[in-house]
């Protein structure tokens, strides 16, 4: 009985313990950022890179400091809040090598080849986000530089720091992630113009979020969390889309009976917020809104 109690008590704190390095890290772990495919399977996705002529200087002139964790990325901010650096997290993407090789019957070989094959596809469609992103909405996501694929172009390391201050050095030739401008998130900026009066400033940064929202709709790109809360921001007073990791591209550009509901849904929940802290504001969002159903409803092939 106190060798069971003893074990029980051994496994608890164990499970303590790793709780409570999670809570500190917010589960950040370098291992998780690693690339989970081989390069043989990396190959079947579609090569892709967006490069900016200064990339190399960010990288290396500047250290990044970890941010916060979103659902596909870690993110960590530059030294002089500039850039943010995303690394992907591939830790759900992985299937543990002994289920890979282990013999297995057919039936469940059959098994094993669809999930290997689900899990390709997880990274594809992640991917294809970013890449549809940095194809149609460079200049609206900020993205500076976008690093899907092992390189040999740059032969220098980057420098991040996690949640509790410790130092990591990453090769970026061999390192999967994207670099953005740094935004000020909406509702906080928002809020801070209209703290200090600059009523003008926030009645523009309304107007070119919806703008923003309309030039995604009328590209044809879809995006299942279109949050004006957490997902976009300002750099400079413009409309930026932060979160870029749920984008799908639709079959024809858009069109009336889709643009029209789109831009309600993605305004919807930040009218609310408007009427509660900024009721002034609601007006300016109403007028723009209006603006987009009439400018842009129109059908188009």
């Amino acid at each position: 009985m106190k060798k069971l109690c003893l074990v029980l008590l051994l496994v608890g704190g164990f499970l303590l313990v790793e709780r409570l390095c999670h809570k500190a890290t917010d589960g950040f772990a370098l291992n998780k950022t690693i690339y989970p495919l081989t390069e043989e399977l990396a190959d079947e996705l579609e090569p892709f890179s967006v490069k900016h002529k200064h990339a190399k200087d960010i990288l290396t002139n500047h250290s990044f400091h970890y941010l916060a964790s979103g659902a596909q990325c870690y993110a960590f901010d530059s030294d002089d809040h500039k850039y943010i650096l995303k690394l992907f997290k591939f830790q759900h993407m992985r299937i543990p090598p002994w289920i890979k090789y282990l013999p297995l019957p057919t039936s469940l070989e059959r098994y094993r080849t669809a999930k290997l094959a689900r899990k390709r596809q997880v990274i594809a469609e992640l991917f294809g986000s970013f890449q549809l992103a940095s194809r149609y909405l460079k200049e609206e996501t900020g993205i500076l530089f976008l690093h899907l694929r092992k390189t040999s172009d740059f032969q220098a390391q980057l420098t991040i720091f996690d949640k509790i201050g410790k130092q990591h050095k990453l090769n970026i030739d061999t390192t999967y992630f994207v670099l953005q401008l740094r935004a000020d998130l909406a509702y906080d900026k928002i809020n801070e113009w209209m703290k200090k009066g600059k009523i003008s400033k926030a009645r523009d940064g309304i107007r070119s979020l919806v703008a923003l929202a309309a030039t995604r709709c009328e590209k044809g790109l879809f995006d299942k969390d279109p949050d004006f809360r957490t997902n976009f921001g300002f750099v400079k007073g413009r409309a930026t889309q932060i979160d870029i990791g749920r984008f799908s591209k639709r079959r024809h550009h858009c069109k009336k009976s889709i643009c029209q509901p789109e831009i309600i849904r993605i305004t919807r929940e930040f009218r609310k917020w408007l009427q509660e802290h900024h009721e002034a504001l609601v007006e300016v969002l109403d007028e723009e809104v209006n603006k987009v159903m009439i400018d842009h409803g129109t059908d188009s092939a």
